[in-house]
């Protein structure tokens, strides 16, 4: 949700920024998104958030990172984050999620902006995510190799390597 919040900041107060960041996200959501969405919302209202932990603990990090033992604390923390989340929260921010459409507005984005995608992130794909750079203007990509949607516990100091390059 942080990297689509950040499009609609840059969208209606890029007033208020200098440069801004987009981290695994889409702009807009294609009928097979929704569709997961809706299957994800429907497991959330029979089984509670628990019954979304295994799917999305697959879909946040890659094969490697989840089969490392050294992770299953990351792991284990991730999967009591979601399961701490409410159902009406969750099913909320999956219906906010369903309705987002800013893949044509990119264009309007002035203020320079980072795009970063992980290579093997199945909910953002690094392919959707370069599309939006070239949509918008003075924007910068970078795909992070071998990692899925939560990059920044994977490879936090290449993340953050890549987020100081960019805002210093």
């Amino acid at each position: 949700m942080g990297g689509m919040t950040s499009l609609g900041l840059a969208l209606k107060h890029s007033d208020r920024f200098n440069k801004l960041v987009c981290c695994a996200a889409r702009a807009d959501m294609p009928p097979p998104a929704i569709e997961a969405w809706d299957q994800r919302m429907a497991v959330v209202e029979n089984k509670g958030t628990e019954g979304v932990v295994q799917g999305s603990l697959e879909r946040w990090f890659s094969d490697d990172f989840r089969n490392d033992v050294s992770n299953n604390y990351i792991l284990e923390k991730a999967g009591n984050m979601i399961k701490s989340t409410s159902t009406n929260g969750y099913i909320g921010s999956c219906n906010a999620i369903k309705g987002l459409d800013y893949l044509r507005e990119l264009g309007k984005i002035k203020k320079d902006f980072l795009f970063i995608s992980g290579e093997n992130d199945v909910g953002a794909p690094a392919l959707a995510m370069e599309e939006m750079h070239h949509l918008t203007v003075n924007s910068k990509y970078v795909c992070i190799p071998g990692v899925a949607h939560v990059f920044n516990l994977e490879k936090p100091d290449d993340t953050n390597k890549i987020l100081s390059g960019f805002l210093n």
